[in-house]
């Protein structure tokens, strides 16, 4: 499961979701929140399945970057607890 709670959705899907009928556009918003949540891919098929598979590679990619920027600030903030408390022990 993953560790992130939320993903971005970007406008500039519009165009290609437009091409969907509401209902295979509420599936695919589903489908999208499944595989945030649980990174699952889920049953879909034709117009829906190629949105969901460039929209799952964007978050993927926006979720790595998120991971890499959570480490480092992970990292620096126990390097700058680790400097505090050795600066209070000499």
């Amino acid at each position: 499961m993953n560790e992130k709670k939320s993903f971005v959705l970007y406008a500039n899907y519009l165009n290609q979701i437009k091409v969907l009928s509401d209902e295979e556009a509420g599936i695919l918003f589903k489908g999208l929140l499944e595989y945030v949540k649980y990174g699952e891919y889920p049953m879909l098929s034709g117009a829906a399945m190629m949105a969901f598979s460039f929209i799952a590679e964007q978050i993927d990619r926006d979720t790595e970057k998120y991971l890499e920027i959570t480490e480092k600030r992970r990292k620096a903030g126990r390097a700058s607890a680790e400097k505090r408390l050795a600066g209070k022990i000499d």
